[in-house]
Parts: C-alpha cells; structure tokens; sequence
C-alpha cells in the first residue's frame, strides 16, 4: 500500500512538472503531415479575392522551402522563401491584379484556450532588405475566429507591418489569450492588401500557442556590467547530467526567447521568453525528465540568433 502511494505522489509530481508549461500548438513547417495543397493537417486556407495576377507557383497560403521563387521574383532565386529558424516557412506572395484587393486566410486547427494561454510566433512582410530595388511595404493581420472561415470572425488580436527598407528582418510577435478563456478558438493569419500599390509577401514560422504558468525558470543577472554585443555561451558542465546552465549577454533591454530542441528538431523547453534588461544571464536547464542525447538551445533576441549544442548523458 505504501509502495502505491508514493507511486501516486510521484506521478502527480512529473504530470506537474511534464506540463506546467502545456503546448498546444508547435508548428515550425518542417515536417509533415501536409494536406494535398501543402499546409499542416487540420489546418485551412480561404483565398476571398480569387487566384489574381500570378497563379504559378500558388499564389495562396503555403509552406515553401527556401531556395524556391515566388511570383514575379525569378530574378532573385531562392531569396523569397528564406524560413525563420531552418528551412521552411508558411509563405504567401503578392496576388492582386489592377484594383484588386489582396484577401488571404490561414487558420490553425482548434485550441481550446485556459487563462495564461499565449501566441507567439515570427513573421517577415516586404521587400526583404538586399532584395530588389524597388521596395515594397506589407503588412499581415492576426484574428481569433470561431470556426475556419473569415465570416466566423471574433477579434483582430493585431496587425503587424514591416520595417524601413534596410532593417526589414523577422520579427517576433507575442499575444495574451487569456481573454478567450473556456473557448474553442481558431487563430487566423490574413494577407490582406492592395498589392497594386505595395505588398509583395509574408513568412510566418516557429507558431507556438503554450501556456507559460507554472514554476519560474531561475533566471539571474551574473554581474552588474553592460556587455558590448549579443551571445549565446557554451553551457556547463556540458556533457551534462542532469541539469547545466546557460549564459547569455544582452547589449541592450530585448525581448529574449531560448528554446531547447531535440536531435529531431521538435522543442522540449522553453527557458526564457521576456524582455530582459541589458547585462549578462545565466539559466538553468534541468533535463531530468530528457532521454540521454545530443540537444540543441536557441536564442533569439531582437534581429540577433545563435544556436549552440550541448550533450546530456544519463
């Protein structure tokens, strides 16, 4: 009888653990399974304004790998398509013909929604900043829907836009949706603009909905001093068992996101996702509930990246 018990205490201890921060969208577009007109399963696509001006490769919503074109950028071969973190990413070009508005909807699958449920997820719209010469303006819509069609509109949580011609990068965006607590709700991406006038495409990659509640994460500010420039160190110890720590440096107050990944590409934490003041960070990475193996951690804070391998061996 003792012996179930703390078998019982135990499991209720990892399922605490295992899911204090719930996921329940994770989608980097890089493997499938894709629908036949190449978007995840569950998802769905709604193209209002017809097929437009550029009809090949499908002027709608739909994954790309980088190295491809897209309409009217030929000239420019595997630029358009460059993915946020890897090689793909859910891409749309500009559609419009003269005086034709551009309307394209994507929708996640359902997600039922708790309070502390959040959005997060990186977008790139316009000319790209070494593109070609004449640049163009974008910008992308984001709505909670109650079905996966755009008369089931609820709220527009946002509309995003690009950045002056020479910083145009990708960006991260974040959304509190708390709001729809009890809910079941869709997430929709909508391109819609006047592409005879500017407007040439959008990316969005890494899509996360997840629930951040739960045990902090220690995060501490190893020392007083301003760094010169962003990085992302080596942790240690490193092997590992079970837990190690990670350090970072920030040149200046930035919205901070460093993820953990398996050998397969698929996320198995998240240790910060803030904005953090300037200065120098350590994290601790605990893996105790991590099979022995070779993980990668990515930092993203504002245009910088830097991704580092480390090895837990049980």
């Amino acid at each position: 009888m003792k012996k179930l018990i703390l078998l019982v205490i135990a499991l209720v201890l990892f399922s605490a653990e295992a899911f204090s921060q719930r996921i329940l969208l994770s989608q980097n577009f890089e493997t499938g399974p894709y629908t036949s007109d190449s978007i995840p399963l569950k998802w769905a696509k709604v193209k209002v304004n017809g097929p437009g001006q550029c009809t090949t490769p499908a002027a709608d919503w739909r994954i790309r790998d980088s190295g491809k074109t897209y309409c009217a950028t030929n000239s420019l071969p595997g630029f358009w398509t460059k993915a946020h973190s890897s090689l793909k990413a859910l891409g749309i070009p500009w559609t419009a013909t003269l005086g034709i508005i551009a309307d394209d909807w994507v929708f996640t699958d359902s997600l039922r929604i708790a309070t502390g449920d959040t959005l997060s997820f990186w977008f790139q719209v316009g000319t790209w900043p070494d593109g070609q010469a004449t640049y163009y303006l974008d910008s992308l819509q984001i709505w909670v829907t109650t079905a996966q069609t755009p008369a089931s509109q609820i709220t527009r949580l946002g509309t995003v836009k690009s950045l002056a011609a020479a910083l145009n990068v990708w960006q991260f965006k974040f959304f509190d949706l708390s709001a729809y607590n009890g809910q079941r709700i869709y997430v929709a991406f909508r391109y819609y603009m006047n592409t005879s006038v500017d407007g040439i495409m959008a990316h969005v990659d890494d899509v996360i909905v997840r629930n951040l509640n739960g045990p902090p994460v220690g995060i501490n500010n190893s020392n007083g001093e301003v760094p010169s420039k962003f990085d992302l160190k080596q942790n240690y110890p490193n092997p590992f068992n079970p837990s190690t720590t990670i350090s970072f440096d920030l040149p200046k107050d930035e919205f901070v996101n460093i993820t953990v990944y398996n050998s397969i590409g698929q996320e198995v934490a998240v240790l910060v996702n803030e904005t953090r003041k300037a200065g120098t960070y350590e994290v601790k990475f605990d893996a105790s509930n991590l099979p022995s193996g070779v993980y990668l951690y990515r930092i993203n804070a504002g245009s910088f990246t830097k991704s580092v391998k480390m090895s837990l061996i049980k």
